[in-house]
């Protein structure tokens, strides 16, 4: 197992408020880029599909926030 991911199997069942902030803040961020495109589309099939991802998204904020994924919430922090 590569190291990085054995370090993300080990996070303590709640991350970090701080993590929780900056991971809920890249997928917020996320949501906002897939509505505002959804918003441009011009064909209803691609603006359906921007607009459940936006939704997904903004399903991972809510677990971030609420910390009921230290693995999420620690990508999103990694990565945001």
């Amino acid at each position: 197992m590569p190291p990085e991911i054995r370090k993300l199997a080990t996070l303590p069942p709640t991350a970090s408020g701080s993590a929780r902030i900056k991971g809920a803040a890249y997928y917020r961020q996320r949501a906002r880029e897939c509505q505002q495109q959804a918003e441009q589309a011009a064909d209803p099939y691609n603006r359906e599909i921007l607009e459940q991802m936006a939704a997904d998204w903004l399903s991972l904020v809510r677990e971030a926030e609420a910390g009921a994924s230290p693995f999420l919430t620690e990508i999103g922090h990694k990565i945001g």
